[in-house]
C-alpha cells in the first residue's frame, strides 16, 4: 500500500510538472483594429501566452503579385516594442507572390505582449510605405464608438436633418475645406486627396499635407456655383 501512494505521489507530481510547462492560451478572435494604412492586410485572431504572441493573418491583394514582410516588423503597446520571433505560411524578408484567389493566411510570432495589455499596434519597420495597423483590440470590443477629439458641432452637423443645413451658395469663389482626421497616428500618411467634381471641369484631384500634430489638413480650389 506504501509503494502504491508512493506511485500516486509521483505520478501527481510528474502531472503536475507538465501541466506548469504548458502555456496558458488567451485567443482574440477578429480583433477590432482601429485604423490602418493599408487594405492588404487584416488580423483574422490574435493568441496570447507567457512565450509568444501568434497574429494569424489574412492578406489580400492581387493575384500574382507580391508582398513582403520584413523581418524588423514589431509589435508596440504602452511604448515598448517586441519582436518578431518566427513566420509560419510565409518567409521574412522575402517576395510571397498571392495566388490565383488573390487571399493567402499565415502566422506572425513575436516576443510575449504583457498580461494587461489592452491594445497594441503592428509595425512593419518603420519605413514609410510598410503595412501599420493600429489600435488592435484585446478587450472585445466590436466596434467604434464616437472618438473624443470630434468636435460636439460636428456631431451635430452629421445629425442634422436636410432641412437645417445651411442654404447652398450660388456664387464664384475660394472654397476652404478643413480637414480632421480622428485618432491620426504619424504612420499613417503624410497626405491627404480630395477630389472634386466640377460642372465645367470634370472631376479634379487636389493633394494638402497632414499636420503631423494635429492630424488636419486644409484644401482651397475654386468653385463656380454649389456642387
Amino acid at each position: 500500500m506504501k509503494n502504491k501512494m508512493t506511485l500516486l505521489a509521483l505520478a501527481a507530481t510528474a502531472w503536475l510538472g507538465t501541466t506548469a510547462n504548458t502555456p496558458v492560451i488567451r485567443s482574440v478572435e477578429n480583433p477590432f483594429i482601429e485604423s490602418a494604412n493599408t487594405m492588404t492586410l487584416d488580423i483574422a485572431k490574435v493568441e496570447l501566452s507567457d512565450t509568444a504572441t501568434v497574429l494569424y493573418t489574412d492578406a489580400y491583394f492581387r493575384p500574382h503579385y507580391w508582398i513582403k514582410i520584413s523581418s524588423e516588423s514589431y509589435l508596440q503597446a504602452d511604448g515598448k516594442k517586441y519582436a518578431l520571433k518566427g513566420t509560419q505560411g510565409i518567409e521574412a524578408d522575402s517576395l510571397f507572390w498571392m495566388p490565383e484567389t488573390g487571399e493567402a493566411s499565415f502566422r506572425l510570432s513575436f516576443e510575449p505582449l504583457p498580461r494587461d495589455t489592452r491594445s497594441f499596434d503592428f509595425i512593419e519597420s518603420d519605413c514609410e510605405d510598410c503595412f501599420k495597423l493600429f489600435g488592435i483590440d484585446l478587450t472585445g470590443k466590436t466596434e467604434a464608438t464616437v472618438p473624443s477629439d470630434i468636435p460636439a458641432e460636428a456631431i451635430r452637423a452629421a445629425e442634422a436633418v436636410p432641412s437645417s443645413l445651411p442654404a447652398p451658395l450660388f456664387k464664384m469663389g475660394e472654397t476652404a475645406v478643413h480637414v480632421h482626421l480622428s485618432g491620426y497616428r504619424k504612420g499613417l500618411a503624410k497626405e491627404v486627396n480630395l477630389y472634386v467634381n466640377t460642372l465645367l471641369n470634370g472631376q479634379q484631384s487636389f493633394t494638402a499635407p497632414i499636420n503631423p500634430n494635429t492630424g488636419e489638413a486644409e484644401f482651397k480650389f475654386w468653385q463656380y456655383g454649389s456642387a
